[in-house]
């Protein structure tokens, strides 16, 4: 198998794993789960997933919170090649709540730690 196939089989399994990951986490989460799309060189990920992770963890372990590494290079074309959206800017938050509800989803900005902690208040138990 030549070595541009075996790294096309990789990236197409890694879509696949991510969206099996976020289906389980929708469906089966016993509680709200905030999931943060990222990638490891971006300076404003850095910055947002610490800020993300702090907020969440504030919350005593009411609510989990997910990573997911992408690379806007090749992971949207192949996604897209699957029939599938994800996020096309970077960091991109979604919180998915204990009955797999979307009911928070934007890209990161100055105000998505405040719009995030009314969604995670009104949650709260």
């Amino acid at each position: 198998m030549k070595q541009f196939s075996k790294k096309l089989i990789l990236g197409i399994s890694l879509a696949i794993t991510g969206i099996l990951l976020i289906s389980q986490l929708a469906f089966a989460a016993p509680r709200t789960t905030v999931i943060v799309f990222c990638t490891e060189w971006n300076a404003k990920c850095r910055t947002a997933v610490p800020a993300i992770e702090s907020i969440v963890s504030s919350y005593n372990g009411q609510f989990d919170v997910q990573q997911f590494n992408i690379d806007l290079n090749t992971t949207p074309e192949r996604a897209r090649a699957m029939g599938i959206n994800i996020p096309s800017r970077i960091p991109h938050v979604v919180v998915i709540d204990r009955n797999g509800k979307i009911v928070f989803q934007q890209d990161y900005s100055s105000q998505t730690p405040t719009q995030l902690r009314q969604t995670l208040d009104s949650l709260a138990r």
